[in-house]
Protein backbone atom coordinates (compact mmCIF):
# COMPACT_ATOMS: atom_id res chain seq x y z
CA UNK A 1 0.00 0.00 0.00
CA UNK A 2 1.38 3.57 -0.90
CA UNK A 3 2.24 5.54 2.00
CA UNK A 4 1.20 9.30 1.34
CA UNK A 5 -1.23 10.65 -0.84
CA UNK A 6 -0.88 14.62 -1.33
CA UNK A 7 -4.24 16.40 -1.57
CA UNK A 8 -4.47 19.70 -2.78
CA UNK A 9 -8.22 21.73 -3.51
CA UNK A 10 -6.85 24.62 -5.74
CA UNK A 11 -8.61 28.03 -7.60
CA UNK A 12 -6.28 30.62 -9.01
CA UNK A 13 -3.41 29.16 -7.51
CA UNK A 14 -0.65 30.26 -10.26
CA UNK A 15 1.46 31.97 -7.99
CA UNK A 16 2.59 28.72 -5.77
CA UNK A 17 1.29 25.62 -7.30
CA UNK A 18 4.05 24.90 -9.82
CA UNK A 19 6.84 25.83 -6.48
CA UNK A 20 4.93 23.58 -4.18
CA UNK A 21 4.50 20.58 -6.67
CA UNK A 22 7.82 20.67 -7.14
CA UNK A 23 9.27 20.98 -2.99
CA UNK A 24 6.54 17.82 -2.49
CA UNK A 25 6.61 15.69 -5.37
CA UNK A 26 10.04 13.18 -4.13
CA UNK A 27 7.88 12.65 -0.95
CA UNK A 28 4.98 11.75 -1.31
CA UNK A 29 3.29 8.70 -3.79
CA UNK A 30 0.41 10.02 -5.34
CA UNK A 31 -1.01 13.58 -5.54
CA UNK A 32 -4.83 14.17 -5.70
CA UNK A 33 -5.74 17.70 -6.88
CA UNK A 34 -9.09 18.89 -6.80
CA UNK A 35 -9.48 22.43 -8.98
CA UNK A 36 -12.61 24.62 -9.57
CA UNK A 37 -14.79 26.71 -7.44
CA UNK A 38 -16.69 25.88 -4.82
CA UNK A 39 -20.03 27.67 -3.29
CA UNK A 40 -19.88 31.29 -2.50
CA UNK A 41 -16.72 31.43 -4.91
CA UNK A 42 -18.00 32.27 -8.43
CA UNK A 43 -17.09 35.68 -8.09
CA UNK A 44 -13.21 34.30 -8.88
CA UNK A 45 -13.63 31.70 -11.22
CA UNK A 46 -15.02 31.85 -15.28
CA UNK A 47 -18.18 31.14 -16.22
CA UNK A 48 -17.47 27.13 -15.85
CA UNK A 49 -16.54 27.43 -12.55
CA UNK A 50 -12.56 27.01 -13.12
CA UNK A 51 -9.36 29.02 -12.43
CA UNK A 52 -9.03 32.19 -14.31
CA UNK A 53 -5.11 32.57 -14.12
CA UNK A 54 -2.64 29.84 -15.41
CA UNK A 55 -3.32 27.40 -12.82
CA UNK A 56 -4.89 24.23 -14.58
CA UNK A 57 -1.55 24.91 -17.71
CA UNK A 58 1.18 24.67 -14.87
CA UNK A 59 -0.32 21.55 -13.21
CA UNK A 60 -0.84 19.64 -16.52
CA UNK A 61 2.66 21.03 -18.05
CA UNK A 62 4.48 19.95 -15.13
CA UNK A 63 7.15 17.34 -15.41
CA UNK A 64 5.17 14.72 -13.65
CA UNK A 65 7.71 12.01 -14.29
CA UNK A 66 6.22 9.24 -12.03
CA UNK A 67 2.55 9.70 -13.14
CA UNK A 68 1.27 10.99 -9.87
CA UNK A 69 -0.69 13.81 -10.14
CA UNK A 70 -4.44 12.90 -10.69
CA UNK A 71 -6.21 16.49 -11.67
CA UNK A 72 -9.98 16.80 -11.19
CA UNK A 73 -11.49 19.96 -12.59
CA UNK A 74 -15.32 21.07 -12.09
CA UNK A 75 -17.62 22.85 -9.69
CA UNK A 76 -17.67 21.43 -6.92
CA UNK A 77 -20.63 22.30 -4.29
CA UNK A 78 -18.27 23.06 -1.17
CA UNK A 79 -14.68 22.37 0.20
CA UNK A 80 -16.55 19.77 1.82
CA UNK A 81 -17.48 17.97 -1.41
CA UNK A 82 -14.35 18.18 -2.41
CA UNK A 83 -12.58 17.11 0.47
CA UNK A 84 -14.37 13.88 0.82
CA UNK A 85 -13.54 13.51 -2.85
CA UNK A 86 -10.21 13.38 -2.23
CA UNK A 87 -10.24 11.05 0.52
CA UNK A 88 -12.48 8.71 -1.22
CA UNK A 89 -9.42 9.15 -4.00
CA UNK A 90 -6.73 8.66 -1.78
CA UNK A 91 -4.94 5.17 -2.04
CA UNK A 92 -2.36 5.72 0.52
CA UNK A 93 -2.26 5.02 4.16
CA UNK A 94 -2.67 9.00 4.78
CA UNK A 95 -3.46 12.01 3.34
CA UNK A 96 -1.38 14.77 3.65
CA UNK A 97 -3.26 17.96 3.63
CA UNK A 98 -1.39 20.59 1.57
CA UNK A 99 -2.55 23.93 0.22
CA UNK A 100 -1.35 25.42 -3.17
CA UNK A 101 0.27 28.54 -1.18
CA UNK A 102 2.01 26.11 1.28
CA UNK A 103 5.01 23.55 1.80
CA UNK A 104 7.83 21.96 3.90
CA UNK A 105 11.42 22.11 3.29
CA UNK A 106 13.30 19.11 2.12
CA UNK A 107 14.39 17.91 5.85
CA UNK A 108 10.92 18.18 7.12
CA UNK A 109 9.47 16.58 4.42
CA UNK A 110 11.93 13.60 4.80
CA UNK A 111 11.12 13.48 8.61
CA UNK A 112 7.24 13.75 7.98
CA UNK A 113 7.98 10.29 5.27
CA UNK A 114 9.40 8.47 8.42
CA UNK A 115 7.10 9.58 10.80
CA UNK A 116 4.16 8.19 8.61
CA UNK A 117 6.16 5.09 8.13
CA UNK A 118 6.90 4.33 11.27
CA UNK A 119 3.36 5.63 13.02
CA UNK A 120 1.44 3.73 10.81
CA UNK A 121 -0.37 1.88 13.77
CA UNK A 122 0.11 4.41 16.82
CA UNK A 123 -1.50 7.43 15.75
CA UNK A 124 -4.57 9.17 13.41
CA UNK A 125 -3.54 13.07 13.40
CA UNK A 126 -0.69 14.79 13.15
CA UNK A 127 0.23 18.77 13.26
CA UNK A 128 2.34 21.30 12.70
CA UNK A 129 3.41 24.84 13.44
CA UNK A 130 3.12 27.19 10.76
CA UNK A 131 4.84 30.20 9.49
CA UNK A 132 2.29 32.65 8.17
CA UNK A 133 4.23 34.84 5.94
CA UNK A 134 3.00 38.03 5.87
CA UNK A 135 3.08 39.95 2.51
CA UNK A 136 6.74 39.42 2.22
CA UNK A 137 9.13 36.35 2.65
CA UNK A 138 10.94 38.42 5.36
CA UNK A 139 8.25 38.04 8.18
CA UNK A 140 5.22 36.26 9.14
CA UNK A 141 2.92 37.18 11.72
CA UNK A 142 1.47 35.46 14.83
CA UNK A 143 -1.79 35.83 16.72
CA UNK A 144 -5.34 33.76 18.11
CA UNK A 145 -6.78 31.22 17.21
CA UNK A 146 -6.04 29.79 13.43
CA UNK A 147 -3.46 32.52 13.25
CA UNK A 148 -1.06 30.58 16.45
CA UNK A 149 2.34 29.70 14.70
CA UNK A 150 2.66 27.01 17.16
CA UNK A 151 -0.20 24.55 15.52
CA UNK A 152 -1.70 24.61 12.12
CA UNK A 153 -5.80 24.99 12.38
CA UNK A 154 -5.94 21.64 10.15
CA UNK A 155 -4.32 18.41 10.27
CA UNK A 156 -1.07 17.71 8.05
CA UNK A 157 -1.47 14.02 8.18
CA UNK A 158 -4.96 12.02 8.70
CA UNK A 159 -4.77 8.14 8.97
CA UNK A 160 -7.17 6.37 6.75
CA UNK A 161 -7.94 3.75 8.71
CA UNK A 162 -10.34 5.45 10.79
CA UNK A 163 -13.31 3.83 10.21
CA UNK A 164 -15.96 6.11 8.96
CA UNK A 165 -13.82 8.41 7.96
CA UNK A 166 -15.39 11.85 6.36
CA UNK A 167 -14.89 15.29 5.88
CA UNK A 168 -18.58 16.08 5.44
CA UNK A 169 -18.73 18.15 8.36
CA UNK A 170 -16.04 20.86 7.97
CA UNK A 171 -13.66 20.35 5.07
CA UNK A 172 -10.14 20.45 7.45
CA UNK A 173 -11.76 18.79 10.79
CA UNK A 174 -12.23 15.01 10.04
CA UNK A 175 -14.86 12.73 11.44
CA UNK A 176 -15.16 8.64 12.49
CA UNK A 177 -18.59 6.75 11.82
CA UNK A 178 -20.19 7.96 15.06
CA UNK A 179 -19.44 11.69 14.04
CA UNK A 180 -17.13 11.97 16.70
CA UNK A 181 -14.02 14.97 15.85
CA UNK A 182 -11.04 13.27 15.77
CA UNK A 183 -8.86 16.73 16.84
CA UNK A 184 -10.83 17.19 20.06
CA UNK A 185 -12.82 13.94 20.87
CA UNK A 186 -11.27 12.07 24.37
CA UNK A 187 -11.74 9.04 22.70
CA UNK A 188 -8.69 9.96 20.37
CA UNK A 189 -6.69 11.73 22.67
CA UNK A 190 -3.49 9.33 22.91
CA UNK A 191 -3.80 9.11 18.96
CA UNK A 192 -2.78 12.82 18.25
CA UNK A 193 0.24 14.36 18.23
CA UNK A 194 2.01 17.89 17.35
CA UNK A 195 4.90 17.36 15.55
CA UNK A 196 7.45 20.21 16.58
CA UNK A 197 10.41 19.29 14.32
CA UNK A 198 8.58 20.17 11.47
CA UNK A 199 7.36 23.58 9.69
CA UNK A 200 4.87 24.29 7.46
CA UNK A 201 6.07 27.53 5.29
CA UNK A 202 2.28 29.32 4.17
CA UNK A 203 2.77 31.84 1.60
CA UNK A 204 -0.93 32.63 1.89
CA UNK A 205 -0.72 36.02 2.81
CA UNK A 206 1.63 37.26 0.47
CA UNK A 207 -0.83 37.93 -2.53
CA UNK A 208 -2.16 40.76 -4.92
CA UNK A 209 -4.81 43.07 -3.45
CA UNK A 210 -7.33 41.72 -6.11
CA UNK A 211 -6.55 37.98 -4.92
CA UNK A 212 -6.63 38.80 -1.14
CA UNK A 213 -10.13 40.86 -1.45
CA UNK A 214 -11.78 37.87 -3.38
CA UNK A 215 -10.54 35.27 -0.55
CA UNK A 216 -12.38 37.47 2.17
CA UNK A 217 -15.08 37.86 0.09
CA UNK A 218 -15.39 33.63 -0.25
CA UNK A 219 -14.73 34.01 3.66
CA UNK A 220 -17.59 36.30 4.58
CA UNK A 221 -20.24 34.77 2.22
CA UNK A 222 -18.77 31.34 3.69
CA UNK A 223 -19.58 32.96 7.08
CA UNK A 224 -16.23 31.70 8.05
CA UNK A 225 -14.01 35.24 8.03
CA UNK A 226 -13.42 38.45 10.05
CA UNK A 227 -15.13 40.78 7.66
CA UNK A 228 -18.99 40.65 8.24
CA UNK A 229 -19.51 42.85 5.35
CA UNK A 230 -18.28 43.69 1.99
CA UNK A 231 -17.69 46.89 2.56
CA UNK A 232 -15.53 45.88 4.81
CA UNK A 233 -13.11 44.20 3.12
CA UNK A 234 -10.78 46.71 2.62
CA UNK A 235 -10.32 47.89 6.11
CA UNK A 236 -9.47 44.32 6.92
CA UNK A 237 -6.39 44.76 8.82
CA UNK A 238 -3.71 43.03 5.38
CA UNK A 239 -4.69 46.08 3.90
CA UNK A 240 -4.71 48.64 6.41
CA UNK A 241 -1.16 47.05 8.61
CA UNK A 242 -3.32 48.23 11.83
CA UNK A 243 -3.27 44.55 13.94
CA UNK A 244 -5.47 43.51 16.18
CA UNK A 245 -4.86 42.98 19.54
CA UNK A 246 -2.63 40.22 20.34
CA UNK A 247 -0.97 39.66 16.91
CA UNK A 248 2.98 40.37 16.13
CA UNK A 249 4.81 40.40 13.32
CA UNK A 250 8.09 38.89 13.37
CA UNK A 251 11.63 38.73 11.82
CA UNK A 252 12.26 35.22 9.92
CA UNK A 253 15.66 34.37 10.07
CA UNK A 254 15.69 31.25 8.30
CA UNK A 255 15.33 29.45 5.01
CA UNK A 256 12.89 29.58 2.73
CA UNK A 257 12.16 25.42 1.00
CA UNK A 258 14.31 25.03 -1.93
CA UNK A 259 12.06 25.52 -4.64
CA UNK A 260 10.77 28.79 -2.98
CA UNK A 261 14.02 30.14 -3.22
CA UNK A 262 13.71 31.69 -6.93
CA UNK A 263 10.23 32.96 -6.61
CA UNK A 264 9.77 35.86 -7.35
CA UNK A 265 7.85 37.55 -4.82
CA UNK A 266 11.15 36.29 -2.83
CA UNK A 267 12.56 39.79 -4.03
CA UNK A 268 9.70 41.41 -5.63
CA UNK A 269 6.55 41.10 -3.49
CA UNK A 270 3.24 42.21 -4.66
CA UNK A 271 1.80 45.88 -3.82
Amino acid sequence: MKLLTAAYKVLNEADYIGYSLRQIYDWVDEIIICEGMVEHNEHSADSTGLSVDDTLKIITDFPDKDNKIQLYSRRWKSKEEAQDFLREKTTSKWIFFIDADETYSTSDLMYLRMFADVNQDRYILAHTPVYHFWHNFNQHITGPGSWNMWQMCHPCLVNMNVEGLSFAKFHTTPTDKDGRILEVDPLYRDKRINIHQTWLYHYGDIRTPTLYHNKLLYQMKRGTGEVKNEGDIDNHYWFTGKLPDGFRILKFHGEHPEALQNHPYKTNPPR
